[in-house]
């Protein structure tokens, strides 16, 4: 008499077994970091406002976007703005700027308010007759603030640089002045490499302007290596100052 055969259960074989055990906690931590994204962007958005109250600007609102916080509104002069970016970094925010729709009263050369940055600001300025001169004031005040400057052999911008162009694009949206955006590069390694280096320092800064609402006519973006250094290039200090960005009227236009 034979007895049917009977089929034994497959047992789940380990390592497929351990890969659903890891796709579901990678599943589940997913959805409880997208829990607390909600309450830590509103937490960041609530320091930031009231660390912008605190400093005397008032008629801006705050973006969170991450870790990042963005700044609209309306801002009385170019150093209140900076001002309100510093204030907005307040611990747990990687980065803060200027939304595209900021606008910001600049100064002129004798103390005077100028132009709102943004289209209308756009046209006063033309129709002055002194628009450039006033945003060539503004520019090398902006200017004369925090240097953008780079690691060694790098193009990328720090946050502090960013904020920065940020004045920068302030300035330049208000006006109609064509800039160049000249990279340069310490002495460190071959002349070729650093001439291609400071071009892509150019460019980045270009890019970043472009981004923040200045046109990119006016925007001409050179490399000129180590053959213009601001310091010794013997020293540490010499060559971190000459791994820089500058940006000042373009006498071709």
């Amino acid at each position: 008499m034979f007895l049917p055969a009977v089929a034994r259960p497959r047992r789940p074989r380990p390592v497929a077994f351990a890969v659903s055990l890891l796709v579901v906690w990678l599943l589940l931590a997913l959805l409880a970091i997208a829990a607390r994204r909600g309450p830590i962007e509103k937490d960041l958005g609530r320091r930031a406002s009231e660390a912008v109250r605190r400093v005397g600007v008032t008629q801006v609102a705050v973006t969170v976007a991450g870790t990042s916080v963005t700044l609209h509104g309306d801002f009385p002069s170019l150093a209140a703005a900076q001002t309100a970016l510093r204030a907005a970094r307040v611990d747990g925010v990687s980065s803060a700027q200027l939304g595209a729709d900021a606008r910001v009263a600049t100064q002129g050369s004798d103390g005077s308010g100028g132009a709102p940055s943004g289209d209308e600001g756009d046209d006063g300025a033309r129709g002055a007759g002194g628009g450039d001169e006033v945003t060539r004031a503004a520019l090398a005040a902006a200017a004369s603030g925090h240097p953008v400057t780079f690691a060694r052999g790098s193009a990328a911008l720090s946050p502090a640089d960013l904020a920065a162009l940020d004045g920068v694009a302030i300035v330049l949206r208000a006006g109609a002045l064509p800039v160049v955006v000249a990279g340069h590069a310490d002495s460190t390694g071959p002349a070729p490499y650093n001439e291609a280096l400071s071009v892509r320092r150019a460019e980045a800064a270009v890019a970043y302007l472009v981004g923040r609402g200045v046109p990119a006519a006016r925007l001409r973006a050179v490399g000129l290596g180590e053959s213009h250094p601001a310091a010794d290039n013997a020293t540490p200090a010499g060559r971190a100052a000459n791994r820089r960005v500058e940006i000042t009227p373009d006498p071709s236009a």
